[in-house]
């Protein structure tokens, strides 16, 4: 769960030992100098003198299992807003126990904060492009993975980028954002813009774009599965120019490229500075299995937002 076990200084020589209960109250304390970390359970910071760990949005008492202010991602926002959530929002009853910790089940789940999900499609995803009718990928990826991180989810399409940013300056804490072909673009551009200290994770599954994108350093991870390269590709990240070129190309199939001619006209971006770069061999369309292999990594490296 991310939880500090073994403290090591710069020489590796381990001066602190720590094990938990399920709800984080300290269960081993070892130390062999005056030296302690105030990241304990989970990776949060444990204020000393209240007893209390620091969530970001909220503070947590690990002797009570309880937080001592609700889930920021629900509270105020029934009445009219209760339909709104996705996530089954007020409508699931774990998420009215917005005083708990993980659905109570904290050997499965972490809560980081209680922070939005934004899940973003590319093109003829949520709205119709160029003749294309909704194919709603990211829709059927988010509620197939309405867990993988805590909190409300919501689906936007990759031109619904400014009320994305809106929603995540209004609402407190970070939030995570999942994007896929022009949207994964997007959500690069979004993290960038949204300032620091407002997003969490941000995968980007095979992410498109005309243009080529820099790294927006806004967010506590980065993870990015991208298509493998292919001559083809490297054609296309000639801003303007390639793409029209490599989308000819790859119509006529000349050099043996996986033949996803949207995507390489659109201008596959693949490995991006600054993010965790994961090559794949899944067709351009399949969000679902790259994003079981942004989950793979997350999973090998306990993802501090990922439930």
């Amino acid at each position: 769960m991310g939880s500090s076990n073994y403290i090591t200084d710069t020489n590796g020589k381990l001066y602190e030992h720590l094990e938990y209960f399920p709800f984080g109250e300290s269960w081993v304390e070892e130390n062999s100098n005056t030296q302690r970390t105030p990241y304990l359970f989970t990776a949060k910071e444990l204020d000393e003198e209240t007893g209390l760990y620091y969530f970001g949005a909220r503070y947590y008492d690990p002797r009570t299992s309880v937080w001592q202010s609700p889930d920021p991602a629900y509270a105020g926002r029934f009445g009219n807003n209760a339909k709104k959530l996705s996530n089954q929002g007020v409508f699931r009853p774990a998420n009215l126990a917005m005083y708990t910790y993980g659905y109570l089940n904290p050997l499965t789940f972490i809560d980081p904060d209680g922070r939005d999900n934004f899940w973003i499609g590319g093109a003829a995803d949520k709205y119709p492009f160029m003749g294309v009718k909704p194919t709603n990928i990211m829709q059927d990826v988010m509620n197939k993975n309405s867990t993988l991180f805590q909190g409300p989810n919501h689906y936007y399409g990759h031109g619904d980028a400014a009320a994305i940013i809106e929603a995540i300056k209004k609402t407190p804490g970070k939030h995570n954002i999942i994007g896929h072909s022009y949207g994964g673009a997007a959500a690069i551009d979004i993290t960038a813009a949204v300032g620091k200290d407002k997003v969490g994770t941000l995968i980007t599954l095979d992410p498109v774009s005309m243009l080529p994108k820099s790294n927006p350093e806004n967010s506590d991870s980065w993870i990015n599965v991208h298509q493998e390269q292919t001559l083809v590709d490297a054609i296309a990240s000639i801003p303007i120019i390639g793409t029209a070129v490599a989308g000819l190309l790859s119509m006529l199939d000349v050099t043996g490229g996986s033949g996803d001619t949207i995507a390489t006209t659109g201008g596959q971006l693949g490995a991006q500075s600054g993010a965790v770069n994961i090559p794949s061999t899944k067709a351009h369309a399949d969000a679902a299995g790259m994003l079981d292999q942004a989950k793979a990594h997350m999973q090998r490296n306990q993802d501090p937002n990922r439930e």
